[in-house]
Protein backbone atom coordinates (compact mmCIF):
# COMPACT_ATOMS: atom_id res chain seq x y z
CA UNK A 1 0.00 0.00 0.00
CA UNK A 2 1.17 4.00 -0.43
CA UNK A 3 1.74 5.38 2.94
CA UNK A 4 -0.46 8.37 3.11
CA UNK A 5 2.68 10.63 2.77
CA UNK A 6 3.31 9.47 -0.59
CA UNK A 7 0.00 9.90 -1.46
CA UNK A 8 0.07 13.34 -0.76
CA UNK A 9 3.06 14.00 -2.84
CA UNK A 10 1.99 12.04 -5.75
CA UNK A 11 -1.70 14.18 -6.06
CA UNK A 12 1.03 17.43 -5.94
CA UNK A 13 2.68 16.47 -8.50
CA UNK A 14 -0.09 15.16 -10.83
CA UNK A 15 -1.65 18.62 -10.14
CA UNK A 16 1.42 20.29 -11.16
CA UNK A 17 1.58 17.96 -14.10
CA UNK A 18 -2.07 18.46 -15.22
CA UNK A 19 -1.77 22.26 -15.40
CA UNK A 20 -2.32 23.51 -18.99
CA UNK A 21 0.64 23.99 -21.46
CA UNK A 22 0.64 27.80 -21.41
CA UNK A 23 1.21 28.04 -17.51
CA UNK A 24 4.46 29.83 -16.90
CA UNK A 25 7.50 27.78 -15.32
CA UNK A 26 10.04 29.72 -12.96
CA UNK A 27 12.48 28.30 -10.46
CA UNK A 28 15.83 29.11 -8.84
CA UNK A 29 19.32 28.04 -7.46
CA UNK A 30 20.65 29.48 -4.35
CA UNK A 31 23.40 29.53 -1.87
CA UNK A 32 23.13 30.90 1.47
CA UNK A 33 25.38 31.59 4.20
CA UNK A 34 22.99 30.10 6.89
CA UNK A 35 19.92 28.59 6.29
CA UNK A 36 17.54 31.10 8.91
CA UNK A 37 13.94 30.46 8.94
CA UNK A 38 11.43 32.18 10.87
CA UNK A 39 14.49 33.48 13.39
CA UNK A 40 15.64 30.49 13.80
CA UNK A 41 18.80 28.63 11.80
CA UNK A 42 17.78 25.11 9.79
CA UNK A 43 21.50 24.51 9.03
CA UNK A 44 23.25 24.96 12.71
CA UNK A 45 24.76 28.34 11.20
CA UNK A 46 26.21 26.40 8.41
CA UNK A 47 26.29 27.12 4.94
CA UNK A 48 23.25 24.96 2.69
CA UNK A 49 22.22 25.15 -1.29
CA UNK A 50 18.60 25.69 -2.02
CA UNK A 51 16.45 25.59 -5.17
CA UNK A 52 13.13 25.66 -6.61
CA UNK A 53 10.97 24.87 -9.56
CA UNK A 54 6.98 26.89 -10.05
CA UNK A 55 4.22 26.02 -11.83
CA UNK A 56 1.96 29.33 -12.00
CA UNK A 57 -1.29 29.87 -14.32
CA UNK A 58 -4.05 32.30 -13.54
CA UNK A 59 -2.80 32.87 -10.05
CA UNK A 60 -2.39 29.20 -9.26
CA UNK A 61 0.77 28.46 -8.22
CA UNK A 62 2.48 25.03 -7.73
CA UNK A 63 6.06 24.66 -6.26
CA UNK A 64 8.59 22.26 -5.13
CA UNK A 65 11.15 24.17 -2.64
CA UNK A 66 14.27 22.28 -1.64
CA UNK A 67 17.06 23.37 0.94
CA UNK A 68 19.99 21.43 2.93
CA UNK A 69 19.21 21.24 6.29
CA UNK A 70 21.54 20.14 10.04
CA UNK A 71 19.50 19.45 12.90
CA UNK A 72 22.44 17.86 14.32
CA UNK A 73 20.68 14.10 13.60
CA UNK A 74 20.50 12.32 10.50
CA UNK A 75 18.02 14.76 8.06
CA UNK A 76 20.12 16.50 5.86
CA UNK A 77 17.56 17.54 3.15
CA UNK A 78 14.22 19.52 3.50
CA UNK A 79 11.64 19.74 0.64
CA UNK A 80 8.61 21.34 0.32
CA UNK A 81 5.60 20.92 -1.56
CA UNK A 82 3.39 24.56 -2.10
CA UNK A 83 -0.02 25.08 -3.79
CA UNK A 84 -1.55 28.60 -3.50
CA UNK A 85 -3.93 30.80 -5.49
CA UNK A 86 -3.57 34.78 -5.30
CA UNK A 87 -6.14 37.30 -6.43
CA UNK A 88 -6.74 40.42 -6.82
CA UNK A 89 -9.05 41.53 -3.70
CA UNK A 90 -9.64 45.36 -4.25
CA UNK A 91 -7.44 47.55 -6.91
CA UNK A 92 -4.83 47.97 -3.61
CA UNK A 93 -5.03 44.64 -2.18
CA UNK A 94 -3.32 41.54 -3.18
CA UNK A 95 -4.54 38.04 -1.42
CA UNK A 96 -2.73 34.53 -1.27
CA UNK A 97 -4.47 31.26 0.36
CA UNK A 98 -2.42 28.31 0.34
CA UNK A 99 -1.40 25.04 1.82
CA UNK A 100 2.40 24.17 2.62
CA UNK A 101 3.72 20.75 2.90
CA UNK A 102 7.35 20.03 4.80
CA UNK A 103 9.02 17.20 4.12
CA UNK A 104 12.45 15.85 5.06
CA UNK A 105 14.72 12.98 4.12
CA UNK A 106 15.16 11.07 7.58
CA UNK A 107 13.41 11.00 11.12
CA UNK A 108 11.26 13.90 11.34
CA UNK A 109 7.47 13.53 10.23
CA UNK A 110 5.78 15.77 7.60
CA UNK A 111 3.95 18.82 8.65
CA UNK A 112 1.28 20.74 6.88
CA UNK A 113 0.27 24.13 7.03
CA UNK A 114 -2.35 25.85 5.60
CA UNK A 115 -2.20 29.92 5.12
CA UNK A 116 -3.76 33.36 4.06
CA UNK A 117 -1.78 36.46 3.49
CA UNK A 118 -2.91 39.86 2.37
CA UNK A 119 -1.04 42.79 0.68
CA UNK A 120 0.04 45.91 -0.93
CA UNK A 121 2.83 47.99 -1.78
CA UNK A 122 2.91 48.44 1.91
CA UNK A 123 3.73 45.13 3.24
CA UNK A 124 1.61 42.08 3.55
CA UNK A 125 0.55 40.00 6.57
CA UNK A 126 0.56 36.26 6.80
CA UNK A 127 -1.53 34.08 8.86
CA UNK A 128 -0.10 30.16 9.34
CA UNK A 129 -2.20 27.48 10.36
CA UNK A 130 -0.58 23.93 11.73
CA UNK A 131 -3.07 21.69 10.80
CA UNK A 132 -2.01 18.83 13.50
CA UNK A 133 -0.81 21.44 16.14
CA UNK A 134 -2.24 24.44 17.00
CA UNK A 135 0.10 26.04 19.27
CA UNK A 136 2.60 26.56 16.33
CA UNK A 137 0.33 29.22 14.84
CA UNK A 138 2.10 32.05 13.35
CA UNK A 139 1.38 35.88 12.40
CA UNK A 140 3.66 37.20 10.06
CA UNK A 141 4.29 41.03 9.27
CA UNK A 142 5.92 42.55 6.55
CA UNK A 143 6.77 45.96 6.29
CA UNK A 144 8.46 47.39 2.95
CA UNK A 145 10.46 50.47 3.46
CA UNK A 146 9.92 51.98 -0.01
CA UNK A 147 12.06 55.58 0.28
CA UNK A 148 15.37 53.25 -0.06
CA UNK A 149 16.04 52.63 -3.93
CA UNK A 150 19.24 51.55 -3.90
CA UNK A 151 18.16 48.19 -2.45
CA UNK A 152 14.85 46.46 -1.74
CA UNK A 153 14.06 46.49 2.27
CA UNK A 154 11.71 45.08 4.45
CA UNK A 155 11.45 44.22 7.91
CA UNK A 156 9.66 40.69 8.96
CA UNK A 157 8.42 40.21 12.49
CA UNK A 158 7.12 36.72 13.35
CA UNK A 159 4.82 36.21 16.07
CA UNK A 160 3.88 32.48 17.49
CA UNK A 161 2.37 34.14 20.84
CA UNK A 162 2.83 36.67 22.70
CA UNK A 163 6.33 35.86 24.77
CA UNK A 164 7.38 33.78 21.41
CA UNK A 165 7.95 35.87 18.49
CA UNK A 166 11.38 37.27 16.35
CA UNK A 167 12.44 39.65 14.35
CA UNK A 168 14.19 40.32 10.97
CA UNK A 169 15.58 42.39 8.64
CA UNK A 170 15.92 41.47 4.75
CA UNK A 171 17.92 43.74 2.58
CA UNK A 172 18.14 42.70 -1.32
CA UNK A 173 19.20 43.94 -4.66
CA UNK A 174 17.61 42.26 -8.26
CA UNK A 175 19.66 41.88 -11.09
CA UNK A 176 18.29 40.45 -14.96
CA UNK A 177 18.97 37.03 -13.40
CA UNK A 178 20.78 36.84 -10.03
CA UNK A 179 19.19 37.93 -6.86
CA UNK A 180 21.61 38.75 -3.64
CA UNK A 181 20.71 39.86 -0.39
CA UNK A 182 21.35 39.14 3.33
CA UNK A 183 19.21 38.39 6.03
CA UNK A 184 19.67 40.11 9.79
CA UNK A 185 18.25 38.50 13.13
CA UNK A 186 17.18 40.94 16.01
CA UNK A 187 20.50 39.43 17.80
CA UNK A 188 23.17 41.42 15.29
CA UNK A 189 22.17 44.02 18.19
CA UNK A 190 23.87 42.75 20.62
CA UNK A 191 26.99 42.40 19.04
CA UNK A 192 26.68 39.43 17.27
CA UNK A 193 26.52 40.34 14.09
CA UNK A 194 28.26 37.69 12.42
CA UNK A 195 25.92 34.85 14.12
CA UNK A 196 22.63 36.50 13.45
CA UNK A 197 22.76 37.72 9.42
CA UNK A 198 22.54 35.08 6.55
CA UNK A 199 23.88 36.25 2.68
CA UNK A 200 22.47 34.63 -0.01
CA UNK A 201 22.08 34.35 -3.42
CA UNK A 202 20.37 33.09 -6.16
CA UNK A 203 20.19 32.23 -9.78
CA UNK A 204 16.86 32.23 -11.56
CA UNK A 205 16.17 29.77 -14.03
Amino acid sequence: LIKEKNMKNLILLLAMASLPAFASVSGHLGYTSDYMYRGVSQSQGANAFQGSVAIESNGFALELWASEVDFGTDTSLEYDFIGSYTFQATNKVHMSVGVIQYNYDKDIDDIEEWFVSAGNTLGTVKYFADIDNSETDLVQVFLNVPFIKVVDVKFEHGMFDKENDYTMLHVSKEFEKFNVGVLIGEEAKDGQFSDSASFWVQYKI
